[in-house]
């Protein structure tokens, strides 16, 4: 579903989404999403593009880098967020991202951004919840429930791979490592979901311009030209990218300082910062991975003249002077 987006960009409170066809919108859709509640609604739909209001709800993905679940809090976050996704995902093409499932800052609210495709354009491929499952187990943190994770990574590896598997999956394992007391009979017991202990920060996002490939690539050459010193990837093409800011994102999103418009590339894939003479490239938990050298980029890590950077299969080589 993802490839029929064309750019997603935050303003503020507000997501927008483009569509790379705007003839691939079921408007029917929209009445549908509106009137569920576990859905963020659109606020407006023009010329293909899509705005949602989150209002001081987070992104998922933000949460779970600032949450510690105790023990047996994972295990009722992991159920409910799964449970709702399918839930949801029934009839209306459900974006499974953690970027962009909302949430509010203590646990609760969990809101969906649904995309209103045409059904030929929204079913499910495995691949997209392999790389949402991955992009859990790679952000849960826990102080006690270390089998979860381990559990998350079993199944990914498993031909029994499936999102209500893995919702079976968790009930029979909070069973055996946390099994109900006699006394459980009699205790209250929340009806509302998942509770955090404590809220976490909030979460702000800087507005920024939304350029066209045409614009992007000509003010590239344009300050490129008044730096001929900047370290640069360069593909097997030839193809250069000139390292010109601090901080510079790859991905497939149009906002992109190093836009790649491939399918297997992750809308935010990696960033590279440059600090002082030196350069460093992080992955932004990207679905297909970034490798330096032939080894996967799990951390923040530097480049060095000649390296073999790639993203998903996109090989590049760094350089930190021109030949």
């Amino acid at each position: 579903m993802k490839q029929q987006i064309k750019t997603m960009n935050e303003r503020g409170d507000v997501l927008e989404i483009a569509l790379q066809d705007e003839n691939a919108m079921d408007p029917d859709l929209i009445a549908a999403i509106r009137h569920d509640d576990y859905c963020l609604d659109p606020i407006d739909n023009a010329n293909g593009t899509l705005a949602y209001r989150y209002g001081k709800k987070v992104p998922v993905a933000h949460f779970l880098k600032h949450y510690v679940f105790e023990s047996g809090e994972g295990y009722d976050f992991l159920i409910e967020l799964l449970e709702k996704a399918i839930a949801v995902n029934r009839s209306k093409p459900v974006l499974l991202d953690l970027d962009w499932i909302y949430i509010e800052r203590d646990g609760t609210g969990l809101a969906f951004v649904v995309v209103p495709l045409k059904l030929d354009y929204w079913l499910y491929r495995k691949e997209d919840c392999l790389a949402f499952v991955r992009a859990l187990a790679a952000t849960f943190q826990t102080a006690h429930d270390y089998e979860v994770t381990g559990y998350l990574h079993a199944l990914l590896h498993s031909e029994e791979f499936s999102i209500p598997n893995l919702v079976l999956g968790l009930k029979a394992l909070r069973r055996q490592y946390h099994p109900k007391k006699w006394y459980d009979r009699w205790s209250k017991k929340r009806s509302d979901g998942f509770l955090a202990r404590e809220e976490v920060g909030g979460y702000f996002v800087e507005p920024a311009p939304v350029l066209r490939r045409e614009d992007k690539i000509l003010h590239t050459q344009i300050i490129g030209a008044l730096d001929q010193d900047a370290p640069y990837l360069q593909d097997e093409n030839g193809t250069r990218f000139d390292l010109l800011f601090e901080s510079m994102v790859v991905g497939r999103a149009m906002t992109c300082e190093i836009a790649l418009d491939e399918p297997n590339i992750s809308l935010k894939h990696a960033r590279i910062t440059k600090d002082g003479d030196r350069c460093y490239i992080q992955d932004l938990k990207s679905s297909n991975g970034t490798f330096l050298n032939d080894k996967r980029v799990q951390r923040k890590m530097r480049l060095r003249p000649g390296m073999r950077v790639v993203f998903a299969d996109h090989v590049f080589r760094f350089y930190e002077r021109p030949l």
